[in-house]
């Protein structure tokens, strides 16, 4: 089964309001880590409201769909 990864960054509270503003799309999960490890705790990008945190999450795809096979790290600064 071929996967793809997908490393999303957004703006959350801890309520759990907010979205994901961006997603990069790798065919290897090598790449996808180097990507996730290299932009997970940078807020230089964000403009982030009182009480909203950085979420970057590493999640395994199914490429036909885009349906979630897993979610491989997760991230919250």
């Amino acid at each position: 089964m071929n996967k793809k990864y997908i490393v999303e960054q957004g703006a959350f509270t801890m309520f759990g309001e907010g979205k994901y503003t961006s997603a990069e799309e790798f065919d290897d999960l090598e790449s996808a880590e180097e990507y996730y490890d290299s932009v997970k705790e940078d807020k230089s990008k964000w403009v982030l409201l009182p009480l909203q945190k950085l979420t970057t999450t590493l999640i395994e795809v199914n490429p036909d769909d885009k349906e979630i096979i897993k979610i491989i790290n997760t991230c919250i600064v």
